[in-house]
C-alpha cells in the first residue's frame, strides 16, 4: 500500500491565477531539488520533461522504471469563469515511489501560496510522511521530506497541519 494524496482547487479564484506563475517557476525549483537528491522525475508518461508551462497544468511523474513511477502528478491551471466557482477535484496514488516527495512538495507549496483555493489531504501525516523523508535503500539515511523540502528552497513554514482529514477511508476503496 502507498500514499495517495488527494486535492480540490477553485480554479478560477483570483488568488489562484495570480499566484500560478509563480507556483510553475518554484515546481522548477523543487524538482531540481528533488533530481538533486537522486530521484528521477520525468514528464506524466515517465520519460521526456515535466510539464511546466504556465499556460498549461503541472505535470509529471517518476521515471518510467520499475519502482519509479506510478499515478501522473497533474495540478490544474488556473480558468477564468466569473459566473460561479469552478472546483476541480484530483488524486495522485504514489504507491510512496521516490517521486512522492517532489507530488507532496509541490501540493505544500501550492497551499501555501493561495490556502483558501486548495483543500488538501493524504494518506500521509503531518507529522510523520510529510516531516521525515522515506528511507533510502540500504542505508539508514533518509531522503528529502516535503517539509524540509520547501523549507530550504523557499524559508519557514508554519507547523500548523494543512492536511484536511479524511472521511472514512470505504469511499476511496
Amino acid at each position: 500500500m502507498g500514499y495517495t494524496h488527494y486535492w480540490s482547487v477553485l480554479v478560477n479564484d483570483p488568488g489562484y491565477q495570480h499566484m500560478w506563475p509563480q507556483l510553475v517557476a518554484d515546481t522548477a525549483r523543487i524538482i531540481d531539488a528533488v533530481r538533486r537528491a537522486g530521484i528521477a522525475i520525468a514528464g506524466p508518461h515517465g520519460w521526456g520533461l515535466p510539464v511546466l508551462d504556465p499556460g498549461c497544468a503541472i505535470s509529471f511523474n517518476g521515471a518510467a522504471e520499475p519502482g519509479l513511477s506510478a499515478d501522473t502528478f497533474t495540478l490544474a491551471a488556473p480558468t477564468i469563469d466569473e459566473e460561479r466557482p469552478v472546483w476541480t477535484a484530483n488524486f495522485c496514488k504514489t504507491n510512496l515511489r521516490p517521486y512522492d516527495v517532489a507530488v507532496a512538495a509541490v501540493l505544500l507549496r501550492a497551499r501555501l501560496l493561495s490556502p483558501h483555493a486548495l483543500i488538501l489531504s493524504s494518506d500521509g501525516t503531518w507529522n510523520k510522511q510529510w516531516k521525515y523523508g522515506r528511507k533510502l535503500p540500504g542505508t539508514r539515511r533518509r531522503g528529502p521530506s516535503a517539509r524540509g523540502l520547501i523549507t530550504t528552497l523557499f524559508g519557514t513554514i508554519p507547523d500548523a497541519d494543512p492536511l484536511t482529514a479524511l472521511p472514512s477511508r470505504s469511499w476511496r476503496d
